[in-house]
C-alpha cells in the first residue's frame, strides 16, 4: 500500500483493494491514512501532480463559504484569513445567537469524544477550543449549504473522525487545512449515506429502518442460528445496530479501532452501505456463540457496549 502511495499516479482501485484487506498501516505518522481517505473519497486525483492544484482551489472555495456564513476573518486556510471568532475572544455561538442548527451543533461538538486529548486540552494552550470552533464552522456550513438536510444529531461523530486523521497527520501543511479537506470529504460520505439521516424517509425503502431490515436478513443468511436466538428474544436489529449504522461504529469502538473500520469501508470495492452493513453482521458473528448463551438483558448489554475485539477479526470476517 505505501508503495502505491509512493507512485507519481496513483492506481485508486488498486489502492482500494489493499486497504479494505484490514486497514491501513499505522507506522507513518498518519500520512498514509489521511491519503488513502482523500483518494478513496475522490478529493484528490490518482495523478499526484494534480494534487496541489485541486487541494488549493477546494479551500480556497471552503474559505470563501467560511466568509459569507461564518463571519468573523481570524483564523488560516492556506494562508489566507478566513472565519472563527475564538482567538478573538469571541464565543462561537455569541455570533450565531437565536440560530436553532447553530446551538445544536454547539451541544454537540461541546460534549465530543470527552476522553480524547485532541478533542479537550484542558489547560494545554487552546488547541481544542480552536479544533471545536472549525468542526462548529465545518458542520455549519454543511448546514447552510443542504438546507434539505441541514444538520443532524450525530453528523460531528462522523465529521470528528475525518478531522481528527486530516489534523493529526504529521504533514504540516496538510494538518493546517483539515477543516477544510474534511468538510469535503464528510460532503462525500454524507451523500451515500444521507437517505439514513432524513426523518421523512425513515418509513420508506431508503431509510434508516430499510438498512436494519436488510441487516435482519443478512444475520439471518449468515448467522443463521444467532438470528433465531435473537429474534426469539425480541431483540431486534434496532435495538443495537441503530448506533453502528448512524454514527459508523464512532461511538462503539475504541478509536483506533473504529478508524481502522472507516478504513476499510472507504476503501471497499462493495458499495460503503454494503460494507458497513457486513461489517454488522460480522460483530454480530464474532460473538455468536456467547449471544446463543446468553438470555436477552445479556445480549443486549454485549451488543450496545461491544466487549474488546482484535478489529482485524472484525474486518475478516466481513471480508
Amino acid at each position: 500500500l505505501l508503495d502505491e502511495l509512493a507512485k507519481d499516479v496513483v492506481d485508486v482501485n488498486r489502492l482500494r483493494l489493499l486497504a479494505s484487506d484490514g486497514g491501513v498501516p499505522d507506522d507513518d505518522d498518519g500520512r498514509a491514512r489521511a491519503l488513502v481517505w482523500k483518494l478513496c473519497l475522490k478529493y484528490i486525483p490518482g495523478d499526484r501532480a494534480a494534487w496541489a492544484e485541486t487541494e488549493h482551489a477546494r479551500r480556497g472555495e471552503y474559505g470563501r463559504f467560511l466568509a459569507e456564513f461564518c463571519g468573523e476573518p481570524t483564523t488560516t486556510v492556506e494562508g489566507n484569513e478566513t472565519a472563527s471568532g475564538t482567538s478573538r475572544g469571541v464565543q462561537w455561538i455569541d455570533r450565531h445567537k437565536g440560530d436553532e442548527v447553530a446551538e445544536q451543533i454547539d451541544r454537540d461538538i461541546a460534549r465530543v469524544h470527552p476522553d480524547m486529548h485532541f478533542f479537550n486540552d484542558e489547560g494545554g494552550g487552546g488547541k481544542a477550543a480552536r479544533r471545536k470552533d472549525e468542526m462548529r464552522d465545518a458542520l455549519y456550513v454543511f448546514a447552510k449549504l443542504n438546507p434539505g438536510v441541514g444538520y443532524v444529531q450525530g453528523m460531528h461523530e462522523m465529521f470528528g473522525c475525518i478531522y481528527y486523521v486530516f489534523a493529526t497527520c504529521s504533514d504540516d501543511a496538510q494538518a493546517a487545512n483539515a477543516a477544510a479537506d474534511a468538510f469535503y470529504c464528510f460532503t462525500e460520505i454524507f451523500g451515500e449515506f444521507r437517505d439514513v439521516f432524513v426523518m421523512e424517509l425513515d418509513a420508506t425503502d431508503q431509510g434508516v429502518r430499510a438498512l436494519l431490515d436488510t441487516l435482519s436478513d443478512m444475520l439471518a443468511e449468515h448467522a443463521p442460528e444467532v438470528h433465531r436466538h435473537l429474534h426469539e428474544l425480541q431483540l431486534a436489529t434496532s435495538m443495537y445496530a441503530f448506533r453502528w449504522i448512524t454514527l459508523l461504529f464512532t461511538q462503539d469502538f475504541d478509536f483506533a479501532d473504529a478508524l481502522r473500520l472507516w478504513d476499510v469501508m472507504l476503501a471497499s470495492p462493495r458499495s460503503r452501505k454494503e460494507c458497513l452493513l457486513r461489517l454488522c453482521v460480522a460483530c454480530v458473528l464474532n460473538i455468536g456463540s456467547d449471544l446463543i448463551e446468553s438470555d436477552f438483558a445479556t445480549c443486549m448489554k454485549m451488543l450496545q457496549h461491544y466487549p474488546p475485539v482484535d478489529i482485524r477479526r472484525i474486518t475478516r470476517l466481513a471480508a
